[in-house]
């Protein structure tokens, strides 16, 4: 009875207290803040970790939420308090103007827990920046009110920007313009009239189409609604 008595104690110390044990102890915040950027370039970071274990920790695959983020690990198996470190680049193209978050799962072949989640986020500034995002025009009397409003175009790139053209798909829309260059940093405003003589309600859009850095096309809701 003894005997077997200190056999269970045994067996409640090792299934509580384990001799062997890995532990993935993460050292990055789980919101990885990579600062702010532009879009169209890549930004990097790093997530470090270490393992607060006595036994050797196998990290078995590292998964990310998009082909737009990329984890690289140098390899997958840390000794007891040796440290480690896990690249991640993230390509903001199609990001611009928003604060993009991603995810990046590390699961454990050996280890605990069996997995990590690290957020990584950054802000993303358009190349192109208009302001306001949108022109609204609406509730307004023809008689009585101001019946015009500005874009502001900035440019947020390191290098020249050539404006090509401004075009819209409403046809009583003064937005008469030649094309010019902005320097990294300059913006420039564009006065939008509408030239009706009537009572009118219309959406539309207006692009406005840049040539350098590269080719884009950054298109403006329009919304009008002219009371007599």
């Amino acid at each position: 009875m003894i005997r077997w008595f200190l056999r269970l104690i045994f067996f409640l110390f090792l299934v509580t207290f384990p001799l062997n044990a890995q532990i993935f102890d993460l050292i990055t915040p789980p919101i990885l803040n990579m600062g702010t950027t532009i879009e169209d370039t890549v930004v990097s970071g790093i997530i470090k970790f270490k393992n607060t274990g006595d036994d050797i920790l196998k990290i078995g695959r590292i998964q990310t939420t998009c082909g737009c983020t990329v984890a690289e690990l140098s390899k997958t198996e840390y000794a007891p308090g040796e440290r480690g470190e896990i690249e991640v680049y993230f390509n903001t193209k199609g990001y611009g103007g928003t604060l993009a978050r991603k995810s990046v799962m590390i699961h454990m072949e050996q280890g605990t827990p069996a997995r990590v989640r690290v957020d990584i986020q950054t802000e993303v500034k358009a190349l192109l920046e208009v302001e306001p995002r949108f022109i609204n025009l609406q509730d307004l009397s023809l008689t009585t009110d101001t019946l015009e409003q500005s874009l502001t175009i900035t440019n947020n790139y390191n290098r020249d920007m050539a404006v090509t053209d401004l075009y819209t798909n409403i046809d009583d829309l003064d937005i008469s313009i030649d094309e010019f260059t902005l320097k990294p940093g300059d913006s420039q405003n564009v006065v939008i009239r509408p030239i009706m003589n009537k009572p009118i309600r219309v959406n539309g859009y207006i692009d406005i189409r840049i040539s350098e850095p590269v080719e884009r096309t950054k298109r403006v809701p329009v919304f009008i609604k002219l009371d007599p």
